[in-house]
């Protein structure tokens, strides 16, 4: 995916390039962490984006957060969401 979101959007397959078949707007009203605000769709439009499933009881998932992190760090126009 970050290989893919390196080229330009013209040769990305048509379910990754957004526009009237994008992803849906995230829902009003559902609870947020570690953030300021909820977060929009349309503030990471164009950027990568990963999405990261986890629950906090799962060792598998803890062992994941530095990795992330490393990405972000890595990849400044990455969003993770999880």
């Amino acid at each position: 995916l970050l290989a893919s979101a390196q080229a330009p959007r013209a040769h990305w397959p048509a379910e990754l390039r957004g526009g009237a078949t994008g992803a849906p707007e995230i829902p009003p009203g559902l609870p947020w962490l570690n953030t300021p605000a909820p977060l929009r769709l349309a503030a990471v439009r164009g950027r990568p984006v990963l999405l990261d499933f986890f629950t906090h009881g799962c060792i598998n998932c803890r062992h994941t957060q530095p990795d992330l992190r490393r990405l972000q760090a890595e990849f400044p126009q990455l969003v993770v969401i999880g």
